[in-house]
């Protein structure tokens, strides 16, 4: 199918379910629109119809990087009539900018013969899927070009189109989270496997089962050295893994068998790997896991004792490990598999994570990674990962982030600080109610934004969760998560503590948090822009639906918070109040359990702290969000090192702020929390409580 065509068929189709009568596309080349494709216009302008940045409605949805929605566009300013088209028929017109990642690619339009106003939940709508279909134009044209370079005897392979952000999830994995560049370890497999050595006779068995002794021998001796390179770094216990390797290289009945081949006028290379992989065979037929694991060192064995085969025939082995990248910069392993002394073998100090394509957390491989506290994922799809790709490995919830988009590896770093300073000190207690020296109590509860948090959480027993980030889910994928998807990560969240507060924070982007499937528009302050509740409000279908993920993983915990961020009008929390009632609504249509949750505002502006006494008595809890706050009162930047300051919190405006709120919260009975840099922050601690 050529470009032509897909936007052809992707026109029709979107012309029929909107029911409009003119879908059309134009691509964006050298500051130049060209219609490409459209359903409804006359065909003659297809392909030929141009029209510049800024002229016309679709050069104005174009240059303004919006969405522009009229009624009788004829009578629009902006408007153009683009000759030969049949378009003055038409009295309505849709304009959406089309992009891939941050860089506008085209204009989709839609024109009907009736007046029509096309509705919000309808741009919403035309919104995500135009942004979907980005995607599709973006690849079709990529195809076309590589159909052309084909004609012109170009190398296709030259071509590479597989670099855009990739989420891959594995079948297992441990650890927490790991940032850094990959380290490809893509090892020749059939050094592994011995598969590619010919069982050529050899007129001299003497000397190669004195080879085999030898290699025997410093297979031995290596054997010994990755065991105390484990031992040093480790304990014994974990090293007792090279005893059984130590053991195979022992075992007479291991080694008689390739002696009896080489007297039968085999290689002791073809030997070696032909006892190697009866032993592997024998291992993967065996029903226990852990027992089939073991078919893995066997294979190290082998490899270990083929590599000094060759080293000691005088040939250049295929490398390994091969070199780690520029001495002092951190990296994450990419490879098909490692054995447990490639590990061993490893320098530890800049190794950030591993990825594996193949292997099981009973390997002892992964047995040793695990004692180290390197972040792990196995069974993972790795082909289209390149040496030096940006990666994100989320262990806890067996994902990797692939080149992530900056607002997504933004959203983790973020994430990592907040728990970095949340994190006790080795000296710090662990266990039992919070008091100060005069036994007041005070409830910690965590700052979950990754599922991996939530071991870090319940090992220093939280009271719950105070605030569940939900952003990074929208953020990390191509596409918004369904209701049920949703549902099942905050059930996670909720599930880890059964006994205890958990408080879910709707969607919160916005400022410098984006979703790559709707591309925030350009703003001067953005802090003060679209953001939080006004973008959720602005997508009621994504807010409902969310909404409802809540309410339906609640249903079998009885302290479950729902908080509104950014909250600044009445008219907003009335509105949220609505979504929340469809949200209960649809669940009862379908006949799905949801639980009763507690609802509260953040307070984040200075709107809402002297509006406290209103919001007070209609909430169930509020939680002052210090971060924003303060930054709001101060009118400073929290990011510019310029005009921010560590000790911002002790402001007086910021205290008295928070009095406030605490004051006038307690006097209605309602609860109240605090988040952010203040509440770890031991100069604003004792003033807080």
């Amino acid at each position: 199918t050529t470009l032509d065509e897909t936007l052809g068929n992707i026109a029709r189709l979107i012309s029929s379910r909107m029911s409009t009568e003119v879908c059309s596309i134009y691509f964006l080349e050298d500051q130049t629109l060209y219609l490409r494709a459209a359903i409804g216009l006359a065909e003659s302008v297809v392909g030929e119809a141009s029209l510049a940045l800024g002229e016309g409605l679709v050069g104005h949805t174009a240059k303004s990087s919006k969405i522009i929605n009229v009624v009788e566009p004829q009578n629009d300013s902006r408007y153009k009539h683009v000759v030969g088209s049949d378009e003055e028929r038409y009295h309505s017109f849709l304009g959406l900018p089309l992009f891939d990642r941050d860089s506008l690619v085209g204009v989709m339009a839609l024109q009907t013969v009736a007046p029509r106003k096309f509705e919000p939940l309808e741009v919403s709508t035309l919104s995500t899927i135009a942004l979907q279909l980005s995607n599709v134009f973006v690849n079709a044209r990529l195809l076309d070009e590589l159909a052309s370079s084909l004609e012109t005897s170009v190398d296709a392979d030259a071509l590479d189109i597989d670099d855009g952000p990739l989420i891959l999830d594995s079948q297992r994995g441990f650890g927490e989270v790991a940032i850094a560049p990959a380290h490809l370890y893509l090892t020749d497999q059939t050094l592994d496997t011995f598969s590619d050595i010919e069982p050529v006779r050899c007129d001299a068995p003497e000397l190669e089962t004195d080879l085999l002794n030898r290699a025997i021998a410093a297979a031995r001796l290596e054997t010994v050295a990755l065991e105390r390179n484990v031992a040093s770094r480790l304990s014994h216990s974990d090293a007792a893994i090279f005893h059984a390797h130590l053991a195979i290289l022992q075992d007479q009945a291991f080694l008689n068998k390739i002696q009896s081949l080489i007297e039968l006028g085999r290689s002791a290379v073809w030997a070696t790997g032909e006892v190697v992989r009866s032993y592997v065979r024998s291992f993967q037929d065996l029903a226990d896991p852990y027992l089939r694991e073991r078919a893995a060192d066997v294979e190290d064995v082998g490899r270990r004792v083929r590599r000094q085969l060759t080293l000691l025939k005088d040939q250049t082995p295929q490398s390994g490990l091969g070199q780690s990248p520029s001495s002092g910069q951190r990296f994450i392993l990419v490879a098909p598999r490692l054995d447990a002394s490639d590990i061993a073998s490893m320098n530890f100090d800049h190794l950030a994570a591993i990825v594996l394509a193949h292997g099981d957390t009973t390997s002892h491989a992964a047995i040793v990674a695990r004692s180290l506290g390197i972040p792990t994922l196995l069974g993972i799809q790795i082909h289209g990962i390149h040496e030096g790709d940006p990666l994100i490995v989320d262990a806890g919830a067996r994902r990797l982030y692939v080149r992530p988009t900056k607002a997504v590896e933004t959203e983790f770093l973020r994430l990592l600080e907040d728990r970095s300073s949340q994190r006790p000190s080795a000296e710090s207690p662990i266990g039992g109610d919070a008091k100060t020296k005069d036994g007041t109590k005070v409830s910690i509860r965590a700052t979950i934004g990754l599922r991996s948090d939530l071991p870090v959480a319940t090992h220093h027993r939280a009271k719950g969760v105070g605030l569940y980030r939900t952003e990074l889910p929208f953020m990390a994928r191509s596409s918004m998560p369904d209701r049920d998807t949703q549902a099942a990560i905050y059930r996670e969240v909720i599930e880890a503590f059964p006994d205890e507060r958990v408080t879910i924070r709707t969607l919160d982007v916005g400022g410098d948090k984006s979703l790559p499937y709707l591309p925030m528009p350009h703003e001067a302050n953005p802090f003060l822009g679209w953001r939080s509740v006004r973008f959720s409000l602005d997508h009621r279908d994504w807010l409902v639906a969310q909404i409802e993920a809540v309410l339906m993983a609640s249903a079998n915990h009885s302290d479950v918070g729902l908080m509104f961020p950014m909250v600044t009008t009445m008219n907003q929390w009335e509105a949220c109040m609505e979504c929340l009632d469809e949200a209960r609504d649809h669940l009862r249509e379908q006949m799905l359990s949801f639980g009763k949750v507690r609802v509260g505002i953040m307070v984040e502006t200075p709107a809402v702290v002297t509006m406290i006494d209103q919001f007070a008595p209609i909430v169930d809890f509020v939680s002052i969000g210090t971060n924003d706050l303060t930054q709001y009162l101060l009118a400073v930047d929290r990011g510019n090192e310029r005009v921010s300051n560590p000790t911002d919190g002790l402001h007086p405006s910021v205290l008295r702020s928070i009095a406030r709120v605490v004051e006038v919260s307690q006097g209605h009975h309602t609860p109240v929390s605090i988040c952010g840099e203040m509440a770890h922050d031991a100069s604003t601690l004792a003033l807080l409580i």
